[in-house]
């Protein structure tokens, strides 16, 4: 961003102000930020296009309600009675808001709206390094999962099973699957003579049932619970839950009332229920996540969307809330309902109803895509900053022309020999979850090739398309690699590629039908998901043989 906007402020100190329009409706049209539009107003000003600024001024109002503590003083001068005139009345420094240069953790960075499926699996799984840990990943086919509390549950073992994991569901159906009715269930499970209506569960399920369900819970490696709908059915006067019984006849009849419970409520049953998952099976790996299927219905308020939404921020308040309070080892959050809810609400690819029509049920496409990444997940990664050393904070997800442009100019400032050394920086951050390897794309593909030949630590590498060969042939690499190139990239000519084989037989050199960039899913005409697919799954086995 500082670099774009010395840019404008030079081409604006020369007078250049159509290059100055031109360079900020670019901007513009990555992202709408008011900085850009304030630019554009203000060469459009310079030149007498008033009627144009005063356009883009009323675009900009449109999005930046609170633009009138940050106009430039050109522009609150050429349009004042925008500026008197506005509804909103914002009397606070502008340097105390987030915006105004506060400091936060992690910022929102969704792209919208997500039509093509690679920038939406690369946002999920921005997501999931995010909010799940690195862990040892899953050996599919021996590793032994659980998967119990909604009918989201259900559908996870059955991909997962399809995805070659050894996963089975206690197929309790919807009659279990408030935390409440969860927290019943385990209590007869653990306890099946001290509970008192184990003999419910017998009834509703068959007297094998209960052992065959806690032989499962206790044999599981991995357990995922998946919390369903806040709300259960209460009897009248004695405010009892209502297990295993007939709602719809008990509603009828005015017996029984729906309620949801408060968060502090729904959270020492969730506690409890951790509690008794653990008493089962003290060792297990446990992922606790929130159903995104909808509330199929509500006798408690006027909308079911309405009571959806209080049903779902009260689990995951609750769930929240009890993870941090009891700091369980080995118990894990997996954002599923903030993938297909929230993500969700950012792309055009049919969250719900792709394959039935039906807006309560999650499409199959999303469920595998959350079914890989749970398969998979277990790698703990460290992006080192290197160009922070050029520009603080830099980040871009932007190939346009101009753009290269500005990244040329900073690769002419960047000192290629720091890189090694935030390389190293980041291996010694890794290393806490074992063996380390590296990889990256273009020019990150090179410095893999660099680092490996530099060791620093590092177990194995996998470089994608690193340009620049002549550079880094004669160094032979000290640890396991391999990389991948396109056979068809204009930058990295195919003779170079063959004479990196010949020079380096052991390192595994592989090309694919496809041109630069072809794992780059922000750029549609370079990205080749066929050639991604199969060179990620390289990478995957290749670390998996180096770094288990």
């Amino acid at each position: 961003m500082n670099d774009v906007v010395a840019r404008l402020d030079a081409l604006l100190a020369r007078g250049q102000y159509a290059e100055v329009e031109a360079l900020s409706r670019a901007q513009l049209a990555q992202k709408r930020f008011y900085v850009w539009h304030l630019y554009l107003i203000v060469a459009l000003l310079r030149v007498g296009r008033r009627d144009d600024a005063e356009r883009e001024l009323d675009d900009l109002f449109s999005y930046k309600f609170n633009i009138a503590e940050r106009a430039w003083p050109e522009v609150k001068a050429a349009f004042p009675e925008k500026f008197e005139g506005h509804y909103i009345l914002n009397t606070m420094k502008p340097e105390l808001g987030i915006e105004g240069g506060a400091q936060v953790r992690r910022k929102w960075k969704v792209p919208a709206p997500m039509a093509q499926a690679p920038v939406f699996a690369a946002t999920v799984d921005a997501l999931i390094a995010e909010c799940v840990p690195a862990l040892p990943s899953l050996e599919r086919g021996t590793t032994q999962v659980t998967t119990f509390g909604s009918c989201f549950a259900a559908n996870l073992a059955r991909f997962l099973k399809t995805a070659g994991v050894d996963a089975t569901n206690l197929l309790i159906e919807e009659s279990i699957n408030s935390p409440l009715a969860n927290r019943s269930f385990l209590q007869a499970a653990v306890d099946p003579g001290g509970f008192a209506d184990t003999a419910r569960v017998e009834s509703a399920f068959g007297a094998d049932f209960l052992p065959r369900a806690r032989s499962q819970l206790s044999g599981a490696e991995v357990i995922v619970l998946t919390l369903g709908v806040a709300p259960a059915f209460y009897h009248r006067g004695s405010n009892k839950f209502a297990f295993l019984e007939d709602y719809r006849v008990l509603l009828a009849q005015g017996e029984v009332y729906m309620r949801t419970p408060t968060v502090e409520e729904a959270k020492a049953v969730i506690v409890d229920v951790l509690a008794l998952v653990r008493a089962l099976n003290p060792a297990a790996r446990i992922y606790v996540s929130i159903s995104p299927v909808p509330l199929h219905g509500t006798s408690e308020l006027a909308s079911a969307v309405a009571a959806d939404c209080i049903s779902k921020s009260t689990l995951r308040a609750a769930l929240h809330e009890a993870m941090a309070a009891g700091r369980q080892a080995n118990v894990f959050y997996w954002p599923s309902f903030e993938i297909v809810r929230w993500l969700g609400a950012h792309t055009t690819l049919e969250p719900f109803g792709a394959d039935d029509h039906e807006s309560r049920h999650v499409s199959n496409w999303l469920v595998e895509l959350i079914v890989d990444r749970f398969a998979r997940h277990g790698y703990f990664a460290v992006a080192p900053a290197m160009f922070d050393r050029v520009d603080m904070g830099y980040e871009s997800e932007n190939y346009q022309a101009e753009q290269f442009q500005i990244i040329g100019a900073m690769m002419k400032k960047f000192d290629h020999k720091t890189a090694l050394l935030d390389v190293e920086a980041a291996v010694k951050e890794a290393s806490a979850g074992g063996k380390v390897g590296i990889t990256g794309y273009c020019f990150g593909g090179a410095v893999t090739w660099r680092a490996c030949h530099a060791g620093l630590g590092l177990s194995a590498g996998s470089g994608y398309y690193g340009g620049g060969v002549p550079n880094y042939i004669d160094l032979e690499p000290m640890v396991p690699l391999e990389m991948h190139y396109g056979a068809k990239d204009t930058g990295i000519p195919l003779e170079q590629i063959e004479t990196l084989k010949r020079r380096h037989p052991n390192v595994g050199v592989y090309t694919y039908d496809a041109v630069h960039g072809f794992c780059n899913s922000y750029r549609p005409t370079h990205f080749n998901e066929a050639a991604c697919k199969k060179a990620s799954a390289r990478t995957l086995e290749f670390f998996h043989t180096h770094l288990a």
